[in-house]
């Protein structure tokens, strides 16, 4: 293992995914500062679920590990983008100390108040996993001190976009200080519909998060055989 990053591995548990109309829940892990506000991260991982628990992997740079503020990992199940669309949370300390690996965690989420007797449903059953792999290099001249690395599996709509939030399948994302960054998509299969359409997105963002600094786009990605993604390099973005 390359002692330059930790993996934080483990599962989430939902007691209950609402069904919605456009896509399915989402259920995220993130690591953070308690200081930071939401939104604001060391890490995360998402995709839509149909089933749980889900197994999750964070990939994090080391470094980021190495402060004197405490750091917690929060799971949520969301139905809708934003703090409000929440309906399920756990949140948990999590030890600082640098390592390869850290786990396998048990995330179990309770609902939040008054939302469960609204959204409650039978309790999912296990999900079929598809894994997705891959590292991601930034050339030197790309590279900056610190910045946002995002990793997204986006299905193509029938419109030939994908910009609605139910587009969105899994995503990766993290604070960068390495011109290389491993990553780990883990998919619930059912939220693939047939014949589908998918592309893997990879932006290289400010800490801001407003300003795209290099990209790549792998497009029609084949979920059943999926092409070497080992050495994915980023580009500079076309003005």
């Amino acid at each position: 293992m390359d002692h330059r990053f930790t993996e934080i591995f483990g599962t989430v548990t939902s007691p209950y995914l609402p069904t919605l109309a456009d896509g399915a829940a989402r259920l995220s892990v993130t690591l953070k500062t308690e200081a930071q506000p939401y939104g604001e991260f060391i890490a995360s991982w998402s995709c839509q679920a149909n089933g749980s628990p889900m197994p999750f992997q964070l990939q994090v740079d080391s470094s980021c590990l190495e402060t004197e503020q405490a750091l917690v990992l929060e799971a949520r199940c969301s139905t809708a983008p934003g703090q409000a669309g929440t309906v399920a949370f756990a949140s948990q300390p999590f030890a600082g100390e640098a390592s390869t690996q850290v786990g396998p965690l048990d995330l179990l989420l309770e609902p939040i108040d008054g939302i469960a007797q609204a959204t409650a449903e039978k309790m999912p059953i296990p999900p079929a996993i598809i894994p997705l792999s891959g590292v991601i290099q930034i050339p030197p001249e790309l590279m900056l001190e610190e910045a946002y690395l995002d990793t997204t599996l986006l299905l193509i709509q029938e419109d030939g976009y994908s910009n609605r939030a139910s587009s969105n399948i899994a995503e990766h994302s993290r604070l960068v200080r390495q011109p290389n960054a491993p990553f780990t998509l883990l998919l619930d299969a059912s939220v693939i519909p047939p014949g589908y359409r998918v592309k893997l997105h990879m932006g290289l963002l400010s800490l801001d998060r407003q300003q795209l600094l290099a990209g790549n786009v792998i497009k029609n990605l084949d979920l059943s055989n999926p092409m070497d993604l080992s050495e994915i390099i980023l580009r500079k973005p076309r003005r």
